[in-house]
């Protein structure tokens, strides 16, 4: 049941939205995620997921809008 109201929701969302929503709503998750990563003292996760998250921009051709 859950995954029958799931998988309608997100088909609904996603009829909904354009590629260029879909893009700003993927760049402002990517935002929160690089400013909590940069925030923290651990300086790996700097070294290994930013990285990993400028390749996906890349990838998926979502501009770091900030």
């Amino acid at each position: 049941m859950k995954e029958t109201m799931i998988s309608w929701i997100m088909t609904t969302i996603m009829s909904k939205c354009d590629s260029e929503d879909l893009k700003r709503w993927a760049d402002m998750g990517l935002d929160i995620l690089e400013d909590k990563i940069a925030s923290t003292p651990n300086k790996y996760d700097d070294m290994i997921v930013l990285p990993m998250i400028k390749l996906f921009r890349i990838s998926f051709d979502i501009p770091d809008n900030d």
